[in-house]
């Protein structure tokens, strides 16, 4: 049996990746502004909101990561993190405003 007549064209399963462009200064400054005018219920959801969105503009997280982020892994001024790859300890800064805006969160 000859088995070419069956043979079809593969194409490559990979995706085509667009790459990720960072947001503009101006964007963030929209991003922060839309905080303040978020809607604050339940009470305090607003500080989240502007906490969480501090932290991703600041520390480059992912977004599932950032959700998932335990407050132990904030120690003075520095997040600590693991890489993935190699294993390795760091410890990122991060400036006081995105502190404090992660104290005046509950959880």
């Amino acid at each position: 049996m000859d088995h070419a007549q069956y043979r079809t064209d593969v194409k490559s399963t990979r995706g085509q990746h667009k790459p990720v462009i960072p947001f503009t200064h101006s964007e963030c400054e929209k991003l922060l502004w839309a905080t303040e005018i978020y809607p604050d219920s339940p009470p305090g959801r607003r500080t989240q909101v502007r906490a969480f969105v501090l932290l991703l503009r600041y520390s480059g997280l992912r977004i599932g990561d950032a959700v998932a982020l335990r407050r132990e892994k904030i120690v003075e001024t520095k997040l600590f993190l693991r890489t993935a790859k190699t294993g390795t300890s760091i410890y990122m800064p991060l400036p006081e405003m995105v502190i404090d805006a992660l104290r005046a969160t509950k959880n």
